[in-house]
């Protein structure tokens, strides 16, 4: 069954609907889970893989890549000592010139 308004979806296009798509992503930072927003990953449909990169003892980045062929993208939400911090989707094989990006303020920490 399509999805509605799949067409304005990361991965469709306008002739053909979206069947697939990610509603819902947790991910659990040192025993807790962080908080993801439906804004930073509702949008991307047809999703064929998702993968989590450690950058180093404080950051890692989750990839999801998706879409049809000439469609496809490559989602990256950026985590920095367990607080999403930005989300930047690309067109594939065209990365620097076509992409959206969003930054996140997280919560405020307390030391």
């Amino acid at each position: 069954m399509p999805l509605p308004g799949s067409r304005k979806m990361w991965g469709g296009d306008e002739e053909r609907d979206l069947t697939r798509h990610v509603r819902d992503l947790r991910v659990r930072w040192a025993g807790r889970e962080v908080s993801i927003p439906l804004s930073a990953f509702a949008d991307l449909g047809q999703p064929d893989s998702m993968t989590i990169a450690v950058l180093g003892s404080q950051s890692a980045v989750v990839l999801i890549k998706g879409g049809e062929e000439s469609t496809g993208y490559v989602a990256r939400l950026l985590l920095e000592r367990g607080v999403l911090k930005r989300r930047r989707v690309s067109l594939r094989g065209f990365e620097r010139e076509f992409w959206e990006e969003t930054r996140y303020s997280g919560p405020v920490e307390t030391n």
